[in-house]
C-alpha cells in the first residue's frame, strides 16, 4: 500500500510538471495576435511596427513569418524577402514547414526581385534603400528593381556609391571601396601649431559677380547710342552745308541785305552740327574703352558654401 502511494505521488508529479510545461511551450504570441488584427483592419504600418519593435526584444518564427507577411503586403518585395530568409534561417523552424513557405511564398519574391553582391573593406557599411549592413556581407543583398544606389560609409561618412539598373531577377556584383583613401595617405598631416592653423587661408572660388557684366554691357549700350546721335548730326551737317553751297557765290555782296543774314545762319547750323557730332563721337569712344577698361579690371568676388547637416535636415550657408 505504501509503495502504491509512491508510484502515484510520482505520477502525479509528471503530469503535473506536462501540464505545467505545456502553456509554456504553447503560449499564444499577445504581439503577433494584435499585429495579426491590425493587418485584418487594414492599419499595417502599424502592425510593421509592433513586430519590428517585439522583434528587437526576442527574436521567433511566428514573429518574422508575420512580418515577412506584412511587408509583402506594403510592397515591399525586397524586405520582405530578407525577413523571409531569417525565417528559413530560424533553427525552430519545422522542416516541413520551412520548405512549404519556401515554395509557396519565398519563390515568388525571389523572381520579382533582384540580387547584389557587394565586395567592400571590412568594417565598412553597406547601405541600399532601408537595409544597413556591415561588411564583409556573407550574403547577396535582395533589393528591388529599378534605379538603386549601393553606398559605402566608413564612420559614418559615404566614401564610394555606385548607381545600378536592376530588373527582376538580376544578380549582379558590385567593388566598393573608397575613393579618396590614396589621397587622405598621401596628404601631410594637419599642423599641431595654432598659429600656422590660423595663419592658413580658408579655401574659396573666385568668381566675377553680376556687376562686372552688367557695367560694361551698359556703358557699351551708351558708347553705341552715342555713336548713333554722332553719325546723325554728321549727316545733318553735310546737308547743311550741301544747302548753304546751293545758295551760289555772290548772294551775300551787302553785309546788311536779309540774304546775307540767311548765309550766316546757314553757316552757323552748319558748324553747330558738326560740333555736335564731333562731341558725340568723343562721348563714344570714352564710353567703349570706359567698357573695356571696367570688364578687364573689374575685382573678382570670393563664393564661400558652408553646408551643415542636423537631425532636422540640411543647412546651406554662404557668401555669394
Amino acid at each position: 500500500m505504501r509503495r502504491g502511494g509512491w508510484y502515484l505521488l510520482i505520477a502525479s508529479l509528471l503530469v503535473a510538471g506536462r501540464i505545467g510545461a505545456t502553456p509554456a511551450r504553447e503560449a499564444p504570441d499577445l504581439v503577433v495576435d494584435d499585429a495579426v488584427s491590425k493587418m485584418k483592419a487594414g492599419d499595417l504600418e502599424a502592425a510593421r511596427h509592433k513586430l519590428q519593435m517585439a522583434l528587437m526584444v526576442e527574436v521567433t518564427p511566428r514573429r518574422l513569418y508575420h512580418l515577412a507577411l506584412v511587408e509583402r503586403e506594403m510592397g515591399h518585395r525586397a524586405t520582405a524577402l530578407r525577413v523571409a530568409r531569417r525565417f528559413e534561417a530560424h533553427p525552430d523552424v519545422d522542416p516541413r514547414r520551412r520548405a512549404a513557405f519556401a515554395k509557396a511564398f519565398m519563390e515568388e519574391l525571389i523572381a520579382s526581385t533582384a540580387r547584389v553582391t557587394v565586395e567592400a573593406p571590412r568594417g565598412g557599411v553597406v547601405e541600399v534603400d532601408d537595409y544597413a549592413g556591415e561588411a564583409p556581407l556573407p550574403i547577396a543583398i535582395d533589393v528591388e528593381p529599378g534605379e538603386r544606389i549601393i553606398r559605402l560609409k566608413v564612420a559614418g561618412r559615404e566614401v564610394d556609391a555606385r548607381g545600378l539598373s536592376l530588373k527582376a531577377g538580376d544578380s549582379v556584383h558590385v567593388v566598393l571601396h573608397p575613393r579618396d583613401a590614396r589621397a587622405e595617405a598621401a596628404a601631410p598631416a594637419p599642423s599641431s601649431d595654432p598659429s600656422t592653423a590660423r595663419e592658413r587661408p580658408r579655401t574659396a572660388d573666385s568668381y566675377r559677380p553680376v556687376a562686372g557684366y552688367v557695367v560694361p554691357s551698359a556703358m557699351l549700350g551708351a558708347a553705341a547710342v552715342a555713336l548713333g546721335f554722332g553719325v546723325g548730326y554728321a549727316v545733318a551737317s553735310n546737308r547743311a552745308h550741301d544747302e548753304a553751297e546751293a545758295l551760289g557765290p555772290g548772294t551775300c555782296v551787302d553785309p546788311s541785305s536779309p540774304q546775307c543774314a540767311d548765309q550766316r545762319a546757314r553757316v552757323a547750323r552748319v558748324n553747330a552740327l558738326g560740333d555736335t557730332s564731333v562731341g558725340f563721337y568723343v562721348a563714344s569712344g570714352a564710353l567703349a574703352a570706359g567698357a573695356i577698361v571696367s570688364f578687364l579690371v573689374w575685382p573678382s568676388s570670393r563664393r564661400d558654401l558652408r553646408i551643415t547637416a542636423s537631425p532636422t535636415g540640411l543647412g546651406v550657408s554662404g557668401r555669394f
